[in-house]
């Protein structure tokens, strides 16, 4: 500010600035002065004072004047002329230019500031994401990155100026953007780092001035974090424990004490049983009986995927391999379990050639994606279940004797319901407990209809026993489920 009074005015005055309380805020003097000299002219115009008498022939009067400075049409400051000097109209311009000159020098100012707080906060935004922004020009030179960014390129801020292709050890997209001028989506990448592979989803486009590319810029997302959020959105937990598995009989304890044994080994598991044992559930509480429990569960029936489509749900396939259908890589089921709990339902639909390619990732615990080349090593344990014995399997032939020994390290055979009789009215009992909490009643079985329940031979087991249940529950409008309430299910089940 002192500079700009010196560009407009000489040194034969005292050139003052203060804010809109008379408080002095910057002061360019020739010679001292008195401080009873100033005198804020309330009028806020440029001023002629003769109440001094001339000290010097070369000077007629003593000049004291103010000249308010705003701030969109407010007062923020006075600039204060004082000193004795020839009042003229040269004079007069001089200091309605140094007026309006600090005025757009206080615009300058605040444009700057706001810019500066602009841009604080911009960088702020882009460290505050989970995702690495960096951006290139058009020679590949890093002009800018946030600290995620750095994390990837295992570097600091130091690696702005430098080129991209001395950091990573891959052909950046970010170049192909450059060379290309077509922007590229949600691409894979590995960055080999430490003798592992840092596994990425990375986007990369082109940015423009005035309709010409200056440079390019690139987002890198950590595709484990992608994946373990994909599992919580699609809620890929295993919600079931020891807890939830009812029954007190020697066979169910049994089962138990091999879900224990399962959970506190890595090795593969086999559950073997009917329809509805609970093979599924059995699973789960493996899992959460694991030191894998808070890693993804995921199951997978295979015989519900056409099985010239199985291998690709489980290993996945790399970029290209379906150009034509306008498909980018897939991650297989082994990748989005990595760190968990990969659970193959009826894995005697599983075809030959991925049984043998399965038997080799249970033991290297490394996979090839379709049409890929690189060995991806990914840690998951794999629960097998079956809906039959071994002995029927090998009549049908539907796997491979190397594959089974495979994946049943540990074997779970599950008892049928009737097998384990003494639990069926624990079992009844519990799951009507569940509908009484849930709407608040207080039903109960009659004793005719627990008696019914225990000579049933149930065929589909604990889950058909859920399912009456759940009907006569329903069915009976007073607090006792009688025997006629069992009517029409029991029609149907004959």
């Amino acid at each position: 500010m002192k500079e700009i009074c010196k560009i407009f005015l000489c040194r034969e005055y005292n050139v003052l600035l203060t804010d809109e309380d008379s408080r002095i805020l910057a002061v360019e003097s020739s010679k001292s002065f008195n401080d009873s000299e100033i005198e804020i002219n309330e009028d806020r115009e440029i001023t002629h004072d003769n109440q001094y008498e001339s000290k010097s022939k070369e000077y007629s009067s003593f000049v004291n004047t103010s000249l308010p400075i705003k701030d969109d049409n407010k007062i923020v400051a006075y600039l204060i002329i004082t000193g004795y000097t020839l009042f003229n109209e040269e004079l007069k311009k001089s200091l309605t230019l140094l007026n309006r000159t600090i005025e757009m020098f206080i615009q300058v100012c605040k444009e700057k500031n706001k810019a500066e707080k602009q841009n604080k906060l911009y960088e702020y935004l882009l460290d505050a994401t989970d995702s690495g922004i960096l951006s290139v020009d058009m020679n590949g030179i890093i002009t800018h990155v946030n600290e995620e960014a750095a994390t990837v390129l295992n570097a600091g801020n130091d690696v702005i100026g430098k080129n991209i292709s001395d950091i990573i050890d891959v052909v950046p997209t970010v170049l192909r953007v450059l060379r290309t001028g077509k922007s590229y989506i949600n691409k894979e990448i590995r960055i080999e780092r430490n003798n592992n592979f840092l596994h990425y989803l990375t986007s990369a486009f082109p940015y423009t001035d005035s309709g010409k590319t200056m440079g390019a810029i690139q987002i890198l997302r950590n595709m484990d974090e992608i994946i373990k959020v994909s599992n919580r959105i699609y809620n890929s937990k295993a919600k079931y424990k020891i807890s939830n598995i009812i029954g007190e009989s020697p066979e169910i304890l049994e089962v138990k004490k091999m879900i224990k044994f399962a959970g506190a080994n890595a090795d593969s598991v086999l559950i073997i049983g009917g329809r509805g044992t609970g093979k599924s559930i059995t699973a789960q509480a493996i899992h959460n009986c694991s030191n894998r429990r808070n890693g993804p569960f995921i199951i997978l029936n295979c015989s519900q995927i056409p099985k010239d489509l199985i291998d690709v749900e489980l290993f996945g396939y790399h970029e290209d391999v379906f150009a034509k259908d306008g498909l980018s890589s897939h991650p297989g089921k082994l990748e989005l379990a990595n760190g968990g709990t990969l659970v193959l339902k009826n894995v005697d639909c599983i075809p030959y050639s991925v049984q043998i390619k399965l038997s080799k990732f249970i033991n290297q615990k490394k996979v090839v994606r379709n049409c890929g080349f690189n060995e991806i090593p990914f840690d998951v344990r794999i629960i097998c279940i079956l809906t039959t014995g071994y002995s029927e399997i090998n009549d049908k032939k539907n796997l491979i004797e190397e594959f089974y020994k495979t994946i049943s390290s540990i074997n779970i055979f599950l008892p049928s319901l009737k097998a384990r009789q003494m639990d069926i009215e624990l079992i009844a009992a519990n799951s009507l407990n569940q509908y009484n909490v849930a709407h608040g009643t207080n039903k109960k079985l009659s004793k005719e209809v627990m008696g019914y329940l225990n000579n049933h031979n149930w065929p589909e087991n604990v889950r058909e026993l859920e399912n009456v249940i759940e009907y006569v529950y329903y069915k009976a409008e007073g607090d006792v489920i009688l025997p006629e309430h069992l009517y029409e299910i029991i029609k149907d089940k004959r």
